[in-house]
C-alpha cells in the first residue's frame, strides 16, 4: 500500500462542470489543492474536531465531494450522507446525528426553512450553512437564521477555483446577508473593466481570481485552459460583480446572463434578489428574451408560495415601490412549478432562455416603457 501512496502533485478529481451554460467540461484538481481548499474554509469558518458534516449535496459536485466527504475526511470527523433531498428527511438526520455543519445550495437551504415552517422540529446542533450556487436572498437569510437558528454565510466559488469568498459566522449580517463573502486567506479577488485595469470599490467589473486552489486545468483542452486565465495569471470567473471597501464581493450576474435592452444593461441579479423578497414569490430567475427593436428585453421565470398569488401588474407595483428604474422591470412574467436545475441546485438558465425564445413582452409593459 505504500508504494501505491497518492502523491500530492497526483491528480484527484476529475470534475464535470455543472452545465448552466449547456457545455460541461473536465476539471482537472490535485492532491494538495484538495487539501489546501478544505483547510482554508476549516481555518475561514472555524471548525473543529467537534463538528460533523452533514452532506445532502451529489458527490459528483464540488459541493458535496470538497465541502463535504473531503472535508469531513481532512477534518477526521463524521460525515452524514444523503442520497436524495428531501427537506423533512435532511431534518431528521441532523436531529439524529447531531450535525453541525452544512454546505449546500441555496434552495436546500430554502426547503429546510418552509419544512421546520411545516412543523418540522428545527435542527438542535446545526450552527453554520454555508449557501452557495446563487445568492441567498436577504428575506430567507434573515428566516434561516431565525427559524433554524443557525448562521447563514454567503459564499462564492467554481469548480476550478473552489471557495473564493466567503463570509463568517462573526460577520455583521448586512455584510453576511448582502454580499457573496469575502476573500478566504491567501486568495486574491478583483474587479477589471473590459480592457483588464483594476476598478476601485463600488464599480461593476469582470470578477477574477488569483488562488493557491486552483485547478490543473480542463482535460484534453489545453486551448479552454488558456483562455481561461488573463495574460497576468488571473482566472476569468465569467461573473460581473462589486467588491466594497472591505474587501466584500457581490456577484451582480454573469457576462453571459447580462440583458441588453437597447444600450441599457439590466443589473438582472439585483433585479432577481429583490424580487425573491417579495412575500408571495418563492423563486425567481430572469433571462432575455429577444426583440426586433431592442434587441433584447428580461422575462422572469417565477415559483409562487403555496397559496400566493401574483400577476403583471402586481410584480410592476412592486419594483416601482422598491425604486428600480423602469427600464430594469421584467417585460413579461411566467408563473411557473419550479425552475430548472442542476443536482447541486444551480439554475440552467440556457434553458429558460431557450423557453424564452417564442415569448413576447406584455403589451402593457410595452406602453409604459419602452
Amino acid at each position: 500500500l505504500t508504494s501505491r501512496a497518492p502523491a500530492p502533485a497526483a491528480l484527484a478529481q476529475l470534475l464535470f462542470t455543472s452545465g448552466t451554460s449547456g457545455e460541461p467540461k473536465g476539471v482537472l484538481h490535485r492532491n494538495d489543492v484538495l487539501m489546501r481548499a478544505a483547510a482554508m474554509e476549516v481555518e475561514h469558518l472555524g471548525l473543529s474536531g467537534e463538528d460533523r458534516i452533514f452532506v445532502p449535496s451529489p458527490l459528483a459536485h464540488q459541493t458535496g465531494f470538497l465541502y463535504g466527504m473531503w472535508l469531513a475526511i481532512v477534518m477526521g470527523v463524521p460525515q452524514i450522507l444523503q442520497s436524495v433531498w428531501d427537506a423533512p428527511r435532511a431534518l431528521r438526520a441532523l436531529n439524529d446525528w447531531d450535525g453541525t455543519f452544512v454546505q449546500a445550495a441555496t434552495p436546500f437551504l430554502a426547503d429546510m426553512v418552509k419544512a421546520v415552517e411545516d412543523g418540522n422540529r428545527p435542527p438542535a446542533a446545526l450552527r453554520i450553512f454555508v449557501a452557495t450556487g446563487a445568492a441567498v436572498p436577504r428575506g430567507l437569510a434573515e428566516r434561516a437564521t431565525r427559524i433554524l437558528g443557525t448562521a447563514v454565510c454567503g459564499a462564492w466559488g467554481t469548480t476550478e477555483s473552489c471557495l473564493g469568498s466567503l463570509s463568517a459566522p462573526g460577520d455583521e449580517a448586512a455584510k453576511v446577508w448582502g454580499t457573496d463573502g469575502r476573500a478566504l486567506r491567501g486568495i486574491g479577488l478583483r474587479i477589471t473593466d473590459p480592457l483588464g485595469r483594476s476598478l476601485p470599490a463600488g464599480e461593476e467589473g469582470h470578477f477574477e481570481v488569483r488562488s493557491p486552489t486552483m485547478f490543473e486545468g480542463y482535460a484534453d483542452h489545453a486551448d479552454w485552459t488558456a483562455s481561461a486565465f488573463t495574460s497576468d495569471g488571473w482566472f476569468r470567473t465569467g461573473d460581473l460583480g462589486v467588491m466594497d471597501e472591505s474587501g466584500y464581493i457581490r456577484i451582480t450576474g454573469r457576462l453571459r446572463d447580462v440583458i441588453n435592452r437597447g444600450g441599457e444593461k439590466i443589473p438582472v441579479a439585483e433585479v432577481e434578489q429583490l424580487l425573491g423578497d417579495h412575500p408571495a414569490i418563492d423563486d425567481v430567475a430572469i433571462v432575455a428574451m429577444p426583440d426586433a427593436r431592442l434587441g433584447e428585453r428580461a422575462c422572469a421565470f417565477v415559483v409562487l408560495r403555496h397559496g400566493a398569488r401574483l400577476d403583471f401588474d402586481q410584480m410592476q407595483h412592486y419594483l416601482d415601490a422598491c425604486q428600480v428604474a423602469k427600464h430594469y422591470w421584467p417585460e413579461r412574467l411566467e408563473i411557473v412549478t419550479e425552475l430548472p436545475r442542476t443536482p447541486s441546485g444551480k439554475v440552467q438558465k440556457y434553458v429558460l432562455r431557450e423557453r424564452a425564445k417564442s415569448l413576447r413582452p406584455s403589451v402593457r409593459v410595452k406602453e409604459r416603457i419602452s
